[in-house]
């Protein structure tokens, strides 16, 4: 399968009226339910994001693990969600992006596999609420542990009672 890259979509509104456009491209092969593995079953899904630069909504919605960054200071809210673990990294990436975020949802199962976080502290300075419901525990742990992440103005935290175990070392903390 062809997949196209953002820089292919971008490069296709080059010299229409359109002008500047950012995108990102997720090729997210589907996960076969059985061992035999069936053609129809096994194909993949590719999405694409495509918007305007400078980009001027307040929503950003459906970022993935794709997404390389840039500069969006008009979204105050966030949703994240991908099939693939958002690891420590790309964090930092968001929170340089998205420097006025204040609502963030991530929607996430997969378990982080860097499960040591460098020394390199992420902030999210005007984040108020942060959304987990559908999210692995290790967002939790990302988040909520102080040598991770700092969230000076968190204010709301919408989370399962069991995903803040560990965190906060079953609320001894």
């Amino acid at each position: 399968m062809d997949v196209p890259l953002s820089e292919d979509i971008q490069n296709s509104f080059t010299g229409r009226e359109y002008g500047q456009v950012g995108s990102c491209v997720h090729f997210e092969p589907k996960k076969p339910t059985n061992q035999n593995i069936d053609f129809e079953e096994a194909k993949a899904v590719v999405k694409s994001h495509i918007y305007s630069l400078p980009y001027q909504f307040k929503s950003f919605l459906n970022l993935n693990n794709s997404f390389q960054g840039g500069m969006f200071v008009n979204v105050r809210c966030l949703t994240m969600t991908d099939s693939f673990p958002f690891e420590h990294e790309f964090f930092k990436i968001i929170s340089d992006s998205f420097p006025l975020v204040k609502n963030l949802t991530i929607s996430n199962m997969e378990p982080q596999k860097k499960k040591q976080h460098p020394s390199t502290l992420i902030s999210f300075p005007h984040l108020n609420l942060l959304n987990f419901i559908n999210a692995h525990d290790d967002y939790a742990q990302q988040f909520l542990v102080d040598a991770n992440t700092h969230l000076p103005c968190l204010l709301d935290l919408c989370i399962l009672y069991e995903s803040l175990e560990i965190p906060t070392n079953n609320f001894l903390n």
